[in-house]
């Protein structure tokens, strides 16, 4: 929940996403028209986007390049 709720930018999540091929351009498209950042998260944690773990592993090493304050404070809590 608190990756959720503190992820404020999620249109590079989706672009790596999208070029990696976890989304397809309809999915791709899904999500960009979800009013919140929130939403987008909430969707992409909830549905079947990160079920392998080679998603997980492009998900994870985005989040510890872009988000690495985000990163350290979620994992020492």
């Amino acid at each position: 929940m608190e990756l959720i709720n503190r992820l404020t930018d999620t249109d590079p999540l989706l672009d790596l996403l999208l070029h990696h091929k976890v989304l397809s351009g309809h999915s791709y498209s899904e999500f960009k028209a979800l009013p919140t950042d929130r939403g987008r998260m909430s969707k992409l944690l909830m549905g079947p986007y990160l079920k392998s773990r080679a998603t997980c592993e492009i998900f994870y090493n985005f989040l510890k390049e872009e988000e690495p304050f985000l990163i350290d404070d979620l994992l020492e809590n």
